[in-house]
């Protein structure tokens, strides 16, 4: 389901229906999730957050294959830790 989701919003972003810089607005808040410890939807999100901070504005993504990564699993205390910057 997650691999689903990280397809879901790649091409969401390929269609620019989400931008960059709807990802990088995102950059510096908390995100908040009832699935922690297991893998959930705000941890993909939190990788295109890492991914978008690397990109120019207005690139068209058509064609490319999708860059962001899956979340590996952490404990708890782990994610506790962790941020988007």
């Amino acid at each position: 389901m997650l691999e689903q989701y990280r397809q879901w919003l790649w091409a969401q972003i390929q269609k620019n229906a989400i931008t960059v810089e709807d990802l990088k607005a995102l950059d510096g808040h908390d995100l908040a999730c009832f699935c922690v410890p297991k893998l959930c939807h705000g941890m993909v999100v939190q990788k295109a957050v890492e991914w978008a901070r690397d990109q120019e504005p207005g690139q068209d993504w058509t064609g490319v294959s999708n860059p962001i990564e899956l979340p590996r699993p952490r404990s708890l205390s782990d994610w506790l830790k962790v941020k988007v910057r």
